[in-house]
């Protein structure tokens, strides 16, 4: 079993690789509409909600390596340093191809205005450019704006659980007011993948770390465990009932299910291990770190990969036993070119990048201690 560092989880690790994971067998389908929505097939359009469990980590796990450094000095230019170095290098590599891509590929040439915009992380909240220039990419703008605007709320709120709990709700509120405030004419992406839709979720994220922070305070972190297990349980219920009609509701509520849904069972997951005598889940294994650790440019690539392979499909479907046994077979072998891709960006420039920040960041905070001394 691999061993956690003092603010590492494993079992959060594990969910960053299984939401890129979960991301590609919905574009491998989505993508592809020769494949048929039949049978138990029709579930995989719910798998484009492991975007929605990224952006839960990203609030749990920032609270919860940032919290603690929060009055140091050199905090936030060492934690701006390493988010930059995390995010903006590959992004704008996969810029870069995204344009390649669509030259020689696509026989598309690309505005340049586009691909300048791109490399703007504003694009989110500007109606007709939130998708972004890169496949699946409005993600990464969407997170760089809570990156900008996180280091603000937690030392504002600090790890006060009303103050957390007030801003998400009055996050989903604007969600879910979205429609009607921003008229008619909008694009449907607009209202599914801008920030002002999706912001609740990495807050929802942060709140739930801090829900977890308390119980562990008063120890009561076995209650805590069990109640976030029930929770997610009645949630996902809730979620499949809708999809498949048993229960109605507004479907713009429908994302503040799965965000409740998968933030319980982000909070499990973590606590969890913790805790003694009790069933405890491990999902971090060797394939669960490598896509953990790849995830990033698993996912960015994936999107690439399925437009390249689309000539495979119907072969592959048409020699397999079942629909289902052809999308299964089809989505592994994106999954597979994906993860080599990924595997050599994130050597050849994530990797490179990421450990220089890091470095730049432990010294800039070092610096500032020895200043502030």
């Amino acid at each position: 079993m691999y061993q956690g560092q003092s603010k590492f989880s494993g079992n959060l690790h594990a969910l960053r690789g299984l939401a890129a994971v979960s991301v590609i067998f919905y574009h491998a389908k989505g993508m592809n509409p020769v494949i048929p929505d039949v049978g138990w097939m029709s579930f995989v359009s719910q798998f484009g909600t492991g975007v929605t469990l990224f952006f839960i980590l990203s609030g749990f796990s920032l609270s919860l390596s940032n919290f603690s450094h929060i009055d140091k000095p050199g905090w936030l230019r060492a934690y701006s340093i390493k988010r930059l170095a995390r995010i903006i290098p590959v992004w704008y590599a996969f810029v870069a191809f995204t344009y390649l891509n669509h030259y020689f590929h696509i026989h598309y040439k690309l505005p340049y205005n586009t691909v300048l915009f791109s490399l703007i992380p504003m694009f989110p909240i500007v109606p007709g450019r939130e998708q972004g220039l890169v496949w699946a990419g409005w993600t990464v703008g969407v997170e760089l704006m809570f990156y900008a605007i996180f280091p603000i709320l937690i030392v504002l709120f600090r790890n006060s659980l009303r103050a957390w709990s007030a801003a998400l709700l009055g996050l989903i509120v604007i969600s879910l007011a979205l429609r009607g405030y921003v008229g008619p004419d909008v694009t449907p992406h607009f209202l599914q993948n801008s920030f002002p839709r999706r912001a609740f979720i990495f807050i929802m994220g942060c709140t739930f770390f801090f829900a977890v922070q308390r119980s562990q305070k008063y120890g009561h972190e076995r209650v805590f465990a069990m109640l976030m297990l029930a929770l997610s349980i009645l949630s996902f219920a809730l979620w499949t009932g809708y999809v498949k009609g048993a229960v109605s509701f507004h479907h713009d509520l429908l994302l503040v299910v799965k965000a409740v849904a998968l933030s319980c069972f982000t909070a499990f997951a973590f606590i969890s291990p913790k805790i003694g005598k009790m069933p405890q889940l491990n999902l971090y294994n060797r394939v669960t770190k490598f896509l953990g650790d790849k995830s990033y440019t698993i996912y960015l690539s994936h999107p690439i990969v399925v437009s390249w392979t689309r000539p495979l499909v119907d072969p592959i479907m048409a020699a397999a036993p079942s629909n289902a046994w052809g999308f299964v077979v089809y989505s592994f072998l994106v999954i597979a070119i994906s993860c080599l891709i990924g595997a050599i960006i994130s050597t050849l420039i994530e990797e490179p990048i990421y450990k220089r920040g890091r470095a730049r960041a432990k010294k800039e905070m070092a610096d500032a201690s020895m200043t502030a001394s």
